[in-house]
């Protein structure tokens, strides 16, 4: 009887410890998932990028102004070929610090076209590296991933 109170008291003991490692693995895999998604993606510091979704579809994202820089007004125009979605958010995170995730909505302007406004953060650092993640309504992984550095010149 002693054995089994002793038995059940440790494995109630390892609970707190596989929640932890649980926790841990979760974000280690969002974070492989993120580099992953970072390693693929076209680079919006450069100009417009193109990416080829499924169903023969494809998008053309574009900011401006370019450079891109945190803390001022950046717009964006999402241009589908073989798609016609009403909405898409995009998600931007940094991978270089967390800086939050900010949501910037797309709203449809015409037929394939999606446009929106947004800002990055301020952040104190001189560089910085983003992911940007477009996501469409109904769908829980995002159809394209974006990257892009800022750099801001410090006084």
């Amino acid at each position: 009887m002693i054995g089994r109170d002793i038995v059940s008291a440790a494995l109630l003991g390892l609970l707190p410890l596989g929640a932890v490692v649980a926790v841990v693995l979760a974000r280690a895999s969002d974070a492989s998932d993120a580099d992953a998604r970072l390693a693929d993606a076209c680079d919006l510091a450069a100009g417009a990028c193109v990416v080829s979704l499924d169903d023969d579809a494809s998008l053309e994202l574009r900011v401006a102004p370019l450079p891109i820089a945190p803390a001022r007004p950046l717009a964006l125009r999402a241009t589908f070929r073989g798609a016609d979605p009403d909405r898409a958010e995009l998600l931007v995170t940094s991978t270089t610090m967390d800086m939050g995730e900010t949501a910037i909505p797309l709203a449809r302007v015409a037929p394939g076209e999606l446009a929106g406004e947004g800002a990055l953060p301020v952040c104190v650092t001189r560089e910085m590296t983003w992911l940007a993640d477009l996501h469409l309504p109904g769908r829980d992984a995002p159809v394209a991933s974006f990257r892009f550095d800022t750099h801001t010149r410090q006084p």
